[in-house]
């Protein structure tokens, strides 16, 4: 029973499980190109493809889009300090330019900021383990930019009036 109501109840608030990405029509490969070949966020938006089956080509085709990661940077803020004027939260933030051209769409497609965020306590006391655990964030937000940019991707380009 309890089963049944937490589905009820996520499928209510308007929760889904993230799909398998759906090129635009008449797309059926990606091109993904960066400056630097083994730049992290060009790897995992490259993994992401290959794990729904989408094809990566070397060059740009009539029918294949494509993914330009321009830059990419991860930012540590201080969100919040404590009594003693002691940093108490921080606030990680991935931003990536990328310019992504469907294959319904003209390549001067300007490049786009995309930016992802995560807040996270630090405790002093414990700060040898402070390092390790930013480094995960940064990658859990590595992962989410390579999917946003995959969502953006997959949306119908718009059209011009």
């Amino acid at each position: 029973m309890l089963l049944i109501l937490s589905l009820l109840g996520l499928s209510g608030c308007g929760f889904q499980l993230r799909g398998r990405v759906v090129l635009p029509d008449g797309t059926d490969s990606v091109f993904v190109q960066s400056a630097d070949p083994i730049n992290p966020l060009r790897l995992e938006v490259e993994r992401l493809l290959r794990a729904n089956s989408i094809r990566q080509v070397e060059s740009k085709t009539a029918t294949t889009s494509q993914i330009e990661i321009v830059s990419d940077t991860l930012r540590r803020e201080i969100l919040s300090v404590n009594e003693r004027a002691r940093v108490s939260e921080f606030l990680l933030r991935y931003e990536a330019d990328v310019r992504i051209i469907s294959t319904n769409q003209v390549s001067d497609t300007p490049v786009q900021r995309l930016s992802v965020s995560r807040e996270y306590s630090f405790d002093e006391r414990q700060a040898l383990g402070a390092a390790q655990e930013e480094e995960i964030i940064g990658n859990e937000l590595r992962a989410d930019m390579a999917a946003l940019i995959l969502q953006k991707l997959q949306l119908p380009a718009r059209k011009s009036p």
